[in-house]
């Protein structure tokens, strides 16, 4: 079994897709304060996660391995063993949110009478079965999803065109310029935790960084959440369910069951992909702790984790938007303390 992310090729299909659903996923659902300017958000989310992609970049030129590898042959072993940890937890923590989240869609399209702790369990072996086919097959499942998703677009908007109302994304502002910057804050932190994948890509045929596909990502996604406010008004109500929020995403209340289907494809298919990615990750991460530990093991159990951590929270683990919001202050913080680390151990090695 071989989880490893082989190249940064492959790598880079798999963090677009999962930074998409990441920003759609928590602007739409969990972070609402910029309201009719949240298309805005991933934009200004891209201008703060500069320095991050910069630290990234930095991380991959100092040796001749993947960015991680080259900081663990310079920073003190138990320093790597920490931020491993920490990087596995936050992201066994953010696939249990979206996990809860798939669980809880299934439930409210389809099996209105099956407890969603119990659609958990076929959840936990489809995530274990994604990632025993091995990251290589991640990144091609989502080379596919990225190439249908301008194909499906173009039905949904084709579909919906009569149902657009320009009006609905006015005021332009939305909750005003401090929600706006709250809500890129917000973004550059899901960036930052998927960028946790690049960490793991070695270097292969491509040259570049990530931060031309983050801005992919970042683009993609505003222009989503801005075909989707022309379609869905500002929710406001503090009453209003996450059950009725899925709701309006999946359906949106007026589309027939044909074009449904197309969102609900790219809906599941995506944040499988997502869950996958980050167990992925997780697994990697663990093993600088276990590295005698075969990788099939440590799988599996960042699998059930995943499903377990949602269990235990009734199957809705929110993600909550305080910890997003200073994610990307504790990401950038630890990429960097290990970066610095790397650079002045490699100077007191020259002296």
């Amino acid at each position: 079994m071989r989880t490893r992310i082989p190249g940064r090729s492959e790598a880079l299909p798999t963090i677009v897709a999962a930074m998409i659903m990441r920003m759609y996923w928590g602007l739409s659902l969990d972070f609402q304060y910029p309201l009719n300017a949240a298309w805005m958000c991933p934009l200004v989310g891209l201008a703060i996660y500069l320095p991050f992609a910069f630290a990234l970049r930095q991380a991959s030129l100092i040796g001749d391995s993947s960015p991680w590898e080259n900081l663990a042959a310079r920073v003190p072993a138990p320093v790597m063993g920490l931020t491993a940890a920490g990087f596995a937890a936050l992201l066994i923590y953010d696939a249990a949110a979206a996990a809860g989240l798939t669980a809880i869609s299934s439930n409210i399209l389809a099996l209105d009478d099956v407890s969603p702790l119990l659609l958990l369990i076929p959840l936990a072996l489809v995530v274990f079965c994604a990632v025993r086919t091995g990251a290589c097959a991640l990144g091609d499942s989502a080379r596919l999803w990225l190439r249908m998703l301008p194909l499906f677009s173009v039905i949904i908007l084709l579909v919906q065109l009569g149902n657009y109302k320009l009006g609905w994304i006015t005021p332009i502002l939305g909750g005003g310029i401090a929600d706006i910057l709250s809500g890129g804050i917000y973004c550059a932190g899901c960036m930052a935790l998927t960028s946790l994948l690049w960490l793991l890509a070695l270097p292969d045929r491509h040259k570049g960084g990530l931060l031309p596909w983050a801005a992919l990502a970042a683009a993609v996604t505003s222009a989503v959440m801005f075909s989707q406010q022309m379609l869905i008004p500002t929710m406001t109500r503090t009453d209003f369910t996450i059950a009725a929020r899925i709701d309006l995403i999946l359906n949106n209340g007026r589309m027939t069951l044909s074009p449904q289907i197309v969102l609900d494809v790219l809906w599941f298919g995506n944040m499988l992909h997502l869950i996958s990615a980050e167990v992925v990750a997780a697994a990697e991460y663990l093993r600088t702790i276990l590295p005698k530990l075969p990788i099939a093991p440590l799988a599996a159990a960042c699998a059930l984790a995943v499903c377990g951590v949602s269990a235990a929270s009734g199957a809705w683990v929110k993600s909550d938007p305080l910890i997003v919001l200073n994610l990307f202050a504790v990401l950038g913080a630890a990429l960097a303390l290990l970066l610095l680390t790397a650079l002045l151990g490699k100077r007191g090695a020259r002296a």
